[in-house]
């Protein structure tokens, strides 16, 4: 994932100017997607093949599929002047990259924790691992659903004020669902809703840190980025446990759960601290190197994804600038 994706994901955001939180939604869906076959057909090949030939398949279609996608990836570095600076802490002098690095924070700690506990927990409410199995298949089914949703009602609504209603949706649903589910249909409810709102902060990242940096700065500020937020992925699944020791049963998982859900709610939080910091006239330091949809501490924040005229390219509505 270090190697792969995250190195890769900030890509799509240089291709696009008006749709940018739409493409990255769709883009950040494959990992659900992925996901979700993945939970379907590795159970059936362990039954049909074995583990060792389970291993060896998923290594060849990953494998194939890797290299097909490596292969046609192309990046406009040098066409929107890109600057790739490892460890650029000077970005921490800016108020709202640091709001933007504790909304990843707190995110990724209630992220982690769902992804890696919904299917124990669903065992542990007396389900059977096959419909563990099919548990974690409804979470990744919700992302495929929800990323692109993300992305689209962002359009409308602007990127930052959905980031943070939909972050907050999921602690609720953790706080007020999660809490209160014992049985298959609701756990099965819960795992599609959280999934559709559980990852927003990867649905979002690009679109929002573009908003924040400028795109000529996006690569250096990832980079910072992923760094910090290599501690709340390490951490989170041990304090899961770490939670979970002291009590059996469903009773195990209630301090995990509020703890996910208070999270996501600190994560909105940080938000909506953000856009307070913009609406008082906080300053932004980001410099417009060849992005022209970079904006400044002056537009609000609904107006950051308001649609554009199309072009009058005499090639209509599906022409390829009309949907940059």
């Amino acid at each position: 994932m270090g190697f792969l994706f995250v190195g890769t994901s900030g890509i799509p955001a240089q291709w696009f100017r008006r749709r940018r939180s739409l493409a990255n939604g769709i883009t950040a869906a494959g990992s659900g997607f992925g996901g979700l076959i993945y939970s379907l057909i590795t159970g059936a090949m362990l039954d049909k093949i074995g583990l060792r030939w389970t291993f060896r398949s998923l290594a060849i279609i990953c494998l194939t599929m890797i290299a097909i996608a490596a292969n046609l990836l192309r990046d406009r570095d040098q066409a929107v002047g890109s600057q790739h600076r490892a460890l650029q802490v000077s970005k921490f002098r800016q108020p709202r990259f640091n709001f933007f690095v504790v909304w990843g924070f707190f995110s990724m700690l209630g992220y982690v924790i769902l992804i890696f506990s919904l299917a124990d927990f669903a065992q542990a409410a007396g389900l059977s691992a096959h419909q563990g199995s099919i548990t974690s298949a409804m979470l990744n089914l919700g992302q495929c659903i929800g990323r692109p949703l993300t992305g689209w009602i962002s359009l409308k609504l602007g990127r930052m004020n959905i980031a943070a209603a939909f972050t907050g949706l999921a602690g609720f649903l953790c706080l007020v669902m999660w809490t209160q589910t014992t049985n298959a249909a609701g756990i099965y409810s819960f795992a599609i809703l959280a999934g559709m709102v559980g990852g927003t902060f990867w649905a979002m990242v690009y679109a929002v840190l573009v908003d924040i940096v400028g795109l000529s700065d996006l690569p250096s500020s990832l980079s910072l980025t992923w760094v910090v937020l290599f501690i709340p992925c390490t951490v989170a699944e041990p304090i899961a446990l770490s939670l979970r020791n002291s009590l059996k049963g469903l009773a195990a998982y209630l301090p995990v759960q509020l703890f996910t859900g208070f999270m996501y709610l600190a994560a909105a939080l940080a938000l909506l601290v953000m856009r307070l910091w913009n609406n008082s006239g906080g300053t932004n330091n980001h410099r417009n190197n060849g992005d022209c949809n970079a904006v400044s501490v002056e537009t609000p924040s609904w107006q950051l994804d308001k649609p554009e005229a199309p072009a009058e390219t005499g090639i209509g509505y599906f022409s390829h600038e009309h949907w940059r």
